[in-house]
């Protein structure tokens, strides 16, 4: 699950001196906008980074963080919506689902709730297991949180007789504990090689989604950086040379130079990588002829023509086309409908 976290990240960044209110939801059951993991951080003045649902529990939140804000000591809230009681709440969310949330005052003191830990591991693009105390008896402190190298695929309560190792290390009873944990996913790697027009509309959805991407072409008046602000990185050098400067450390790449010698040379070597989705712009004859050349004819990973079936005919839609698929790649999707589904 990709948690979105750079918006939380930035801004404590931008302000680590400040005190703010972190938001996690811990349990959720029915029909619910995030899943247990998803966190949202509260500033001073009132603004929020990251949701926590579909934007409908955020403004009731801000009246349920004052305690918070004035006493320091965290709290937890529950919105039980499975009956859709408006009288009760007076939210209309329909969502029939029961979320609890933990809110917390968080600074650079306490680590900001783990998040401060987290981004090492965010930025390296490393896997990360955060342990947070939702519960405990006199022994433990409430809202303690701790970092495991290790991540399961999953976010999930944790029953503490599992985590004896950790006693060892944190000299803490965890007899009496309610834990979660957080498998921390670092945000996808998207490299497109290729730096045209058609590339902006791309690496603008795909920083939106909150994917980091890394242009590169071998066309100087392409490769610009003020042609793709999202950019983590935009490089310039021969097609040839690309596993040389970037590595090829991405979970997903789309070949998009519309020039064929140079897409040849791309596929070469992202072939011989372990980049998970290929996505490959142009008709079936191009990717047939590209594959043929470069020995990967029925490499599963290579999509070409990229994209899913959406009607796409702007390069806008073209780019939603692509990133879905890759998506839905990355997370194991079947890229269908979710309507008439239970």
């Amino acid at each position: 699950m990709n948690l979105g976290l750079t918006p939380l990240l930035n801004r404590i960044a931008a302000d680590p001196e400040q005190s703010f209110i972190l938001v996690s939801v811990i349990q959720t059951l029915g029909s619910t906008y995030r899943k247990p993991g998803s966190m949202m951080l509260l500033d001073q003045a009132g603004q929020m980074f990251g949701l926590v649902s579909g934007g409908c529990l955020e403004a009731d939140l801000q009246a349920q963080a004052q305690p918070v804000w004035e006493t320091g000591e965290p709290c937890i809230v529950t919105y039980d919506l499975r009956e859709d009681d408006d009288t009760l709440w007076g939210l209309g969310l329909g969502c029939q689902g029961l979320v609890r949330l933990l809110l917390e005052r968080v600074d650079a003191g306490n680590a900001f709730g783990g998040l401060g830990l987290i981004k090492p591991y965010w930025l390296a693009g490393r896997h990360c297991l955060l342990i947070k105390v939702i519960e405990a008896g006199e022994t433990l402190p409430l809202a303690r949180h701790w970092l495991l190298e290790e991540a399961d695929q999953q976010t999930l309560p944790i029953a503490s007789e599992q985590l004896q190792t950790i006693q060892k290390t944190t000299e803490l009873s965890l007899a009496e504990a309610n834990l979660l944990a957080i498998s921390v996913q670092p945000a996808p790697r998207l490299l497109i090689c290729g730096a045209g027009p058609d590339v902006a509309p791309l690496v603008k959805l795909a920083n939106a989604c909150d994917w980091r991407v890394t242009v590169y072409d071998h066309r100087p008046a392409y490769a610009l950086e003020a042609h793709f602000p999202g950019a983590e990185q935009v490089i310039c050098e021969p097609a040839e040379a690309l596993v040389t400067h970037t590595g090829i450390d991405f979970d997903a790449a789309v070949v998009m130079s519309h020039h064929l010698p140079s897409d040849a040379k791309y596929v070469q070597q992202l072939g011989a990588s372990k980049v998970a989705y290929i996505g490959l712009l142009g008709p079936v004859a191009r990717r047939e002829q590209l594959l043929a050349e470069t020995g990967f004819i029925g490499d599963a990973r290579f999509y070409g023509p990229a994209g899913l079936d959406i009607g796409a005919d702007l390069p806008e839609t073209i780019a939603l086309s692509i990133l879905a698929e890759a998506h839905t790649v990355l997370n194991s999707g079947d890229g269908g409908f979710l309507s008439g589904s239970e």
